[in-house]
């Protein structure tokens, strides 16, 4: 589509460029969005509509993501400031930044946020925000518009990371709050009737931003109790099937590509975060350990009504 190559270009030239066409191109990404939107009737299409509308919806994260992409601004250079010299002080200052930069490595780019990045995550987060208004107001909610927003919101995980750790914590506290207001209580998410796509895209959601309530993140403090609150959730979904084969869940697989949502977010909690230690404590451990000898026990005794797939143990064995 044109507005795909407009984007490529703007891309390429400056800011101000950039902020001339970002409304024009923030309207575009929303219908887009629309377009990726779970239908009412979804489980009513054929498995071939089925599985075409999945596809496009894993190349809609990409193109998404393409236009949310941050920029990468090199850190400045460093300025001579010795205020001459003559010549020999002249030979000496050239000698001496040589001998740095084979000293050093060239300093990384730091990454930024493009004209669209908080565009989109402000656009995203604020229909999170008037769902769970809809739910506050009458108790109830559109479970397609919700999942819409955060599957679309997944996307954007590295580089909502990236710009957060580099001095725009306030793209990332967004997103911190949505997802801690969805797993509260009084949220969505832990409400009997909650659909099924709608708890497995949130785990997805939530465990690729999982970098952000880190020990080593800035917003660490603010969103200490999420890692554990999502580790209960992500537990407790293990009790739902990873795949049914009648009735209207059939259309709706527990998981994003082979394995258990639920499964996959324990992992990324339960790993190493940037290199450093896991979010959970070592207690965690020792619960997950009872688990996966349950699960272990379904799928080898009573595989036809076992909830994790054989896959999916050896994840959660991970």
């Amino acid at each position: 589509p044109a507005w795909i190559e407009l984007s490529a270009h703007v891309a390429k030239v400056g800011a101000a460029v950039q902020e001339v066409y970002a409304p024009v191109l923030t309207k575009a990404a929303r219908s887009l969005r629309t377009a990726s939107m779970f239908a009412g009737d979804f489980h009513t299409w054929t498995a071939e509509a089925r599985d075409s509308f999945v596809q496009f919806r894993k190349e809609f994260r990409d193109v998404f993501r393409e236009l949310a992409a941050a920029s990468s601004q090199p850190a400045p250079a460093v300025q001579d400031t010795s205020g001459g010299g003559g010549y020999q002080a002249e030979q000496e200052s050239s000698r001496s930044r040589r001998q740095q930069k084979q000293k050093q490595k060239a300093p990384a780019s730091a990454k930024t946020p493009g004209a669209l990045l908080p565009r989109l995550v402000e656009d995203l987060c604020g229909d999170i925000a008037s769902q769970l208004a809809a739910l506050d107001q009458s108790n109830a909610f559109s479970w397609q518009i919700l999942e819409e927003a955060l599957h679309a919101l997944s996307a954007l995980a590295k580089d909502v990371a990236d710009v957060t750790a580099n001095g725009f914590a306030a793209i990332g506290k967004v997103v911190l709050d949505g997802l801690e207001a969805l797993a509260a209580d009084s949220g969505p998410m832990v409400r009997a009737g909650c659909h099924r796509q709608l708890l497995s895209t949130f785990l997805q959601c939530a465990s690729v931003y999982s970098p952000l309530f880190a020990p080593s993140s800035v917003l660490f403090a603010a969103h200490e109790g999420l890692a554990k609150r999502l580790f209960d959730m992500a537990r407790a979904s293990l009790a739902i099937r990873e795949e049914v084969t009648e009735g209207a869940d059939a259309a709706y697989p527990f998981r994003a590509k082979q394995d258990h949502n639920g499964v996959v977010c324990l992992l990324k909690l339960c790993g190493p975060q940037g290199g450093k230690a896991s979010l959970l404590p070592e207690e965690a451990a020792q619960v997950l350990r009872a688990d996966l000898k349950r699960h272990l026990l379904e799928t080898s005794t009573a595989p036809a009504t076992a909830t994790l797939h054989a896959h999916s143990v050896l994840v959660l064995a991970q």
